[in-house]
Order: C-alpha cells, then sequence, then structure tokens
C-alpha cells in the first residue's frame, strides 16, 4: 500500500534542526508495488491473476499540501511468510506470460524465483523480471528489468548471464538494451514513484503484442514517462498515451 498523507509545514523544531509537519490534511491510499504492476497491466487491457503475500506493507509519504513536496517516507513492514511455491500455482500454459514484481520483502525466495524461470522456459512461456534481489544466479531466460544502479552493481559481481535480456532504464535518459539507448520522451517531471513498475507493465504488453525489443522499450518510455507526471502510484490508460501523443 502506498499511502500519501498530505500536511502543512511552516515552521523548525525547537528540539532539533526539522520541520514541523502538521499532518491533518488528505489522506490518499494507492495499490503500491506489486499490486502497482498488476493495475497497469490490467489498464494496458491485459487480463491478469495476481499471486502476492498476505501481509500488508505500508510505505506512508508525508507531503506538503502546498508545493506537492516529499518531506518524509515513513515504511511499515511486517514479516512476510515465504509461502509462494510452483505446487500452488496454476499450469504455467494456461498463460501468455509470467510477469514477477518482486520487492525482496520475503515472499519469494531466488530459489523459487529460479525455478519459476527454468519451468516457464520448458513451457516456452517469456518471463518479465524485476527484481530489487541483490543478486539472481540461477535466473534464466528471462528478460529483466533493472535501474542503473542495480545494473551498476551487477556489472562489478560479474553476474550477467547471457540466456537473460536485460533491459536498464535510466530515469529521464530513457532505457538501454545490449549497450544502444532510447531515450524518454520529455516532460515535466512531478513524481517519479511507480514508474518502474509502469515500465515492466507496458514493456510487457508491447512485447507480447509485437515481440519486437525495440518498440516494446519505446511504448515502455512513453508510457513511464505519463507516469511522472502523476502523483503517487498511477496506472496508466491507452487513453493516457493517445493523448500523450497527441501533445
Amino acid at each position: 500500500m502506498d499511502r500519501n498523507r498530505f500536511g502543512t509545514t511552516d515552521r523548525i523544531c525547537p528540539e532539533a534542526p526539522v520541520p514541523v509537519i502538521n499532518a491533518s490534511g488528505s489522506i490518499e491510499d494507492n495499490v503500491g508495488m506489486g499490486g502497482n504492476v498488476y493495475l497497469n497491466l490490467i489498464a494496458l487491457g491485459n487480463e491478469v491473476d495476481f499471486f502476492h503475500n498476505e501481509e500488508v506493507i505500508i510505505k506512508e509519504r508525508i507531503i506538503d499540501s502546498k508545493y506537492h513536496q516529499l518531506l518524509l517516507r515513513i515504511d511499515t513492514e511486517p514479516d512476510v511468510i515465504a509461502t509462494l511455491n510452483l505446487d500452488n500455482l496454476p499450469p504455467f500454459s494456461d498463460y501468455d506470460a509470467i510477469v514477477i514484481s518482486d520487492y525482496d520483502k520475503g515472499f519469494l525466495p531466488l530459489r523459487i524465483l529460479a525455478e519459476i524461470t527454468s519451468k516457464a522456459h520448458i513451457n516456452n512461456i517469456p518471463v518479465f523480471v524485476d527484481t530489487k534481489k541483490p543478486y539472481i544466479a540461477g535466473v534464466n531466460d528471462a528478460f529483466v528489468k533493472l535501474n542503473e544502479s542495480e545494473w551498476k552493481t551487477m556489472l562489478v559481481h560479474g553476474e550477467l548471464n547471457r540466456s537473460n535480456e536485460y533491459i536498464v532504464t535510466l530515469g529521464d535518459k530513457g532505457a538501454m538494451w545490449h549497450g544502444d539507448v532510447y531515450p524518454a520522451r520529455k516532460v515535466s517531471l512531478f513524481d517519479q514513484t511507480g514508474a518502474g513498475d509502469t515500465f515492466l507493465s507496458a514493456f510487457t504488453t508491447a512485447y507480447l503484442s509485437t515481440r519486437e525489443m525495440e518498440t516494446s522499450i519505446e511504448f515502455a518510455n512513453l508510457c513511464s514517462s505519463v507516469s511522472v507526471t502523476k502523483l503517487g502510484c498511477y496506472a496508466v490508460t491507452l487513453e493516457d498515451i493517445y493523448d500523450c501523443i497527441e501533445e
């Protein structure tokens, strides 16, 4: 759950040099993390079965009402039980793709992640992975989305698996694949929250339709450009894309 709590601040705390926040404004809750990927996939026209942990993780952002400036983030993270395994998943043959949005909170052990990619490859089903795990040894034959920092860490540790396709998001510069940079549309940045989730969802959607990497990356860049103009997690729709293209 991504929670935006709006408030005001007009003075500094006398006990320490930090702002005093009057968090008496409105509260907006949006589904975040893997749930944001799910909603973005739905908004782009996909039918999705969503498997996730039952424990509720909350990312609460305190935001200044006047300037929409992020002042503080508070994370509430209960212990997450690793309940996912191949035995409690439906037959892979029922699906066109498997999308894994793994924030590494404990629900999806690396062993199970590797088993999923292996079984999907046997069944000729593409797997799209975005994970915060510091290493992904055993993950094969997958489309792996990384941000620039994650990509540099993987290069340092020499973990590149030639069977994977690595797509690296570069913020407002766009995305990189096989050393080529695909530029993003220039927009006024408002909030980067959930932009990576949108990229993963849009790339998956486009690739399943076209099987073309370049086209899929360009579409994902476009959708992410829409996402960063919205506050908080946002599920980009096809109407948003049409409006963006017409501008």
